[in-house]
């Protein structure tokens, strides 16, 4: 019976711990959207860049038992998701689009976007080309809140 709590720790450990890398290179993709993400300035932050180093080196030597220790870090994140799994996975999604996502950061005022996407669209008649340009547009107005804040975010958890 000790055991169970400690393997399904250990289950969700190991589920986050890629989800914990991708996330960091996430926030490193958007930082122009933060007021200075830092250690030093956001608490949860350092958390998740110390829990993903250390878990890092020690991982292959980790037991059972090692596992709680790492818990309450995961969980500061990723517990807002555990009874939201298309919310975890659409956060997996927005990790997996780091390219993207700077792309459309990039590309903020809304004129000069739909005059790109106006020449791109006259330029092609292939199905999925349109197909793709229409995802695109609808992936930025999903986005907009997010991408092309009024205010910079303070702090990881506010992003999130």
């Amino acid at each position: 019976k000790k055991r169970q709590p400690r393997l399904m720790n250990f289950k969700k450990l190991h589920d986050h711990k890629k989800r914990l890398k991708d996330l960091l290179t996430l926030l490193e993709d958007v930082a122009e959207l933060f007021a200075g993400l830092s250690e030093e300035s956001d608490a949860l932050y350092a958390t998740l860049r110390d829990t993903h180093f250390h878990l890092e080196e020690v991982w292959d030597t980790q037991t059972l038992g090692d596992v709680e220790q790492y818990t309450p870090a995961i969980e500061q994140v990723f517990s807002r998701f555990e009874d939201k799994p298309l919310h975890l996975s659409y956060l997996d999604a927005l990790c997996d689009s780091g390219e993207l996502l700077r792309w459309l950061i990039g590309h903020q005022n809304t004129d000069d976007f739909n005059r790109l996407i106006s020449i791109t669209k006259s330029n092609t008649d292939d199905a999925v080309a349109l197909n793709a340009i229409a995802s695109m547009l609808s992936t930025r107005n999903t986005l907009s809140n997010v991408l092309y804040p009024s205010e910079p975010f303070t702090s990881v958890k506010e992003f999130l």
